[in-house]
């Protein structure tokens, strides 16, 4: 998917019964390429749900300006940040894992692990609606291209993580 950072992105929402699969566990994977011009934080994804469409919510941003990813959950401590540093107009694999009996986040890039952070708490359940590529309404749009976006229910091990990478490197010049 090509997001210009105007107005592209993709929305699903009544998705509570999907969400709610990851309440252990979880892992995000995907493949990002990084647009010029790129500037302030840019969602990569968001769940969101309540009354109003705003909390609780989850999502992952990219912060280029500072070689930086974060992932909020509000139903924890808040923000956990991530050192990724990515070049504009370079294919990333970018891959996200959580589980409850670890309690960690652990953030891999091109298959390798990079780093990891305490996160004891799930995902908020009530999140209903699920955006790519923008964040909850009409002034944050991603200025990137998306491949390919997996999410499982549950954390996959970093053998699995290289065997998807390596399955895929060579569609983007890796």
């Amino acid at each position: 998917f090509d997001f210009d950072g105007t107005d592209g992105y993709i929305g699903f929402s009544n998705i509570g019964s999907i969400w709610n699969m990851v309440n252990s566990a979880y892992t995000i994977n995907l493949w990002y390429k990084q647009q010029q011009g790129s500037g302030g934080g840019m969602p990569i994804i968001h769940f969101y749900g309540g009354s109003g469409g705003t909390a609780p919510m989850f999502w992952i941003y990219n912060r280029p300006q500072f070689s930086r990813w974060d992932i909020y959950n509000s139903n924890s401590s808040g923000l956990n940040r991530f050192v990724i540093s990515t070049t504009t107009g370079v294919w990333y694999n970018i891959t996200f894992t959580w589980s409850t009996s670890e309690g960690l986040i652990k953030a891999y890039q091109n298959g390798v692990f990079n780093s990891s952070q305490t996160q004891t708490s799930a995902p908020a359940s009530d999140n209903t609606n699920f955006e790519i590529g923008r964040d909850n309404g009409p002034t944050t749009n991603l200025n990137a291209n998306i491949a390919s976006l997996q999410l499982y229910n549950r954390a996959l091990s970093a053998s699995e993580i290289l065997f998807n990478y390596n399955g895929l490197k060579g569609k983007f010049g890796l």
